[in-house]
């Protein structure tokens, strides 16, 4: 799993080949493996393989272009109805945790894909929850377009180990840079 996570990469190109059946099944199962607050769950998914609706999904933020051409699409939804208590505070924690976890597995399954935002932007939200006529407790979180890469590119490493500090009693040492 260390590997994937160190070359995993944000794909946005993908070929015409479609993804598995028992891909997506996988994909969605390591997902429901996430934690989340007080074990709530409070995740739901709407999967999209219908070109003419990953095309109307394209609209839903400027940077999405790589949903309408990919061959399915993952919709990241919080159920707020899932809380019985203040927890609902951590929805975003929660779905960032089960996004994450997509984004890992469909790398370990050699297929592409990347986080397109949607929270916290509410016209992005309103536009998702008005398209699939989604419950006001249903939050739309991310869109996922999943398929397999168009190409093969290496990560660059992001390791930066001016960002990491140690902790002497209540001091830090080593300076914070901009």
């Amino acid at each position: 799993m260390i590997e994937t996570m160190l070359n995993r990469r944000s794909v946005r190109r993908f070929s015409d080949r479609p993804v598995e059946e028992e891909k997506l099944q996988l994909l969605l199962r390591a997902a429901m493996q996430a934690p989340s607050a007080k074990n709530a769950q409070p995740w739901e998914f709407l999967v999209v393989k219908d070109k003419e609706v990953l095309e109307a999904l394209a609209k839903a933020q400027p940077y999405a272009m790589a949903i309408k051409n990919a061959p399915l699409g993952i919709v990241t939804l919080c159920n707020k109805a899932r809380y019985t208590d203040d927890l609902d505070a951590f929805w975003q924690e929660d779905l960032s945790a089960v996004t994450q976890t997509i984004l890992l597995a469909a790398a370990e399954l050699g297929l592409g894909t990347t986080w397109l935002a949607l929270a916290p932007l509410e016209e992005r939200i309103e536009y998702v929850q008005k398209l699939f006529s989604l419950p006001e407790a249903v939050i739309p979180f991310a869109m996922l377009p999943v398929g397999y890469p168009m190409q093969q590119r290496d990560a660059a490493s992001r390791f930066d180990a001016s960002r990491v500090h140690g902790v002497r009693g209540f001091e830090v040492e080593g300076a914070f840079q901009r």
